[in-house]
C-alpha cells in the first residue's frame, strides 16, 4: 500500500513540476504581403501591449512588393531566412515555434485578374492557396488566422473569393479576420482599430 501510495505521489510531484516548468509563453508571427506590412505599423505592435507578460516574441516576415502565394510557398520549401528587428530567422523555424500565425497573401495574385470576371482564374488562386495552408499546416500545429479579401473590382466576385476561402480554410481549422468591408484602394485609410479590435477578441477566446 505504501508502495502504491508513494508512486501516486511521485506521479503527482512529476506532473506538478512540469506543468510549472511549461512554456506559456507566446510565440506570434505574422507573414505574408503588404497588408502583413501595413499591420505590422499599425496594429501588431498593440499585440505587444494586449498579451503583455505572455508574449515571448512577435515577429514579421513580409513582402510589401507583387508578392503571390507561390513566392511565399516557395520561401518555405527553401527555408528562407530574414532578418527582424536585427535578430536572424529562418521561416519554417518561425512556422514551427509559432503559437499564433496571421496571414494574408493572395490580394496581388487577385489582382492580375484585370477583367474582374474570370472565375476559372480565382479558382485557380484559391487552389494555390490550399496548397500554401497545406505546407505551413505540417509545421505549424496551433492557430492560423489568415485575413481575407477586399475590393476585387466587384462585389459579386469578392463574395465569391471569400465564400471559396471559407471552404478551404474549414479544411485545414484556420480562422478569418474579416476585412471584405474595405472600399478603398488605399490600404491606409483602413480602419485600424476596428481590425485590431477583430483580433483581440480572436486572442481574447484562447489567452
Amino acid at each position: 500500500m505504501r508502495k502504491i501510495l508513494l508512486i501516486i505521489f511521485m506521479f503527482i510531484l512529476v506532473f506538478i513540476i512540469y506543468y510549472l516548468n511549461l512554456d506559456k509563453k507566446i510565440f506570434v508571427f505574422s507573414i505574408g504581403d503588404y497588408i502583413t506590412i501595413k499591420n505590422n505599423q499599425n496594429i501588431y505592435k498593440n499585440i505587444d501591449n494586449y498579451l503583455d507578460k505572455n508574449l515571448e516574441k512577435n515577429i514579421v516576415y513580409g513582402n510589401d512588393g507583387d508578392y503571390r502565394i507561390i513566392d511565399l510557398i516557395n520561401d518555405i520549401k527553401n527555408n528562407k531566412s530574414f532578418k527582424y528587428n536585427n535578430k536572424e530567422y529562418t521561416i519554417n523555424n518561425s512556422l514551427i515555434k509559432a503559437d499564433i500565425i496571421f496571414l494574408s497573401i493572395g490580394m496581388n495574385d487577385l489582382r492580375y485578374n484585370k477583367n474582374n470576371d474570370n472565375y476559372d482564374y480565382v479558382d485557380e488562386v484559391i487552389k494555390d492557396l490550399d496548397k500554401l495552408l497545406k505546407i505551413i499546416r505540417k509545421y505549424c500545429k496551433e492557430k492560423i488566422y489568415i485575413f481575407n479579401y477586399y475590393n476585387l473590382g466587384n462585389n459579386e466576385l469578392t463574395s465569391y473569393v471569400n465564400n471559396r476561402l471559407e471552404k478551404v480554410v474549414n479544411r485545414y481549422n484556420v480562422n478569418i479576420i474579416d476585412i471584405s468591408y474595405i472600399n478603398s484602394n488605399e490600404f491606409d485609410k483602413v480602419d485600424y482599430d476596428n481590425i485590431s479590435k477583430k483580433i483581440k477578441n480572436y486572442l481574447n477566446k484562447f489567452y
